[in-house]
């Protein structure tokens, strides 16, 4: 009878010292972050954006002058990964992560490759270099860090960016 009570009783500390270590060790981590959705070709100010706080699974939506605030408590996560998104706009994901004061933009990239129905000829005059396809950005890249952080959305025009493309290489290849 005597070793059951130690050994309850040894089992009772064990589960108490745990569970203070997992208090003390688990910190909750406060967001708060506030920024402003900006068209990036005409410089103008985005409404009705869809800014996610995915580490909580939590959204915000952008006021009519683009600006958005998050003040969240999650749990145990440093970083703070948010994507942006808006119907007709490229999304853009950034997680920021913070060690002592030290911050680290980490910016989601992906290609999209894009075939062409028919070959493309960059240079007028060799029709031995040609390409039958054109990898894009799928994401919009375009930030700037600061007090506030600034998001530049790039329009999701696949026809007009391959066609941009296309001129620059004609440009280039032909001077």
């Amino acid at each position: 009878m005597k070793a059951i009570k130690i050994t309850v009783i040894t089992f009772v500390i064990s589960i108490s010292l745990f569970l203070v270590l997992i208090y003390f060790g688990a910190r909750d981590y406060i967001v708060y972050m506030t920024g402003i959705v900006i068209d990036k070709e005409s410089g103008q100010k985005l409404s009705n954006v869809n800014v996610k706080l995915i580490d909580v699974n939590d959204s915000v939506t952008t006021d009519n002058k683009g600006y958005f605030e998050i003040y969240r408590r999650p749990t145990r996560s440093v970083s703070k990964k948010i994507v942006v998104s808006k119907s007709g706009y490229k999304p853009f994901q950034i997680t920021i992560e913070n060690s002592d004061n030290d911050y680290k933009y980490i910016v989601k990239t992906e290609r999209l490759s894009v075939n062409f129905d028919k070959p493309f000829y960059p240079h007028l005059n060799d029709s031995n270099v040609y390409f039958s396809n054109i990898d894009i950005e799928k994401y919009s890249q375009t930030f700037c860090a600061g007090d506030t952080l600034k998001i530049y959305l790039d329009k999701n025009d696949e026809k007009f960016e391959v066609e941009k493309i296309k001129s620059e290489m004609l440009k280039n290849w032909n001077k």
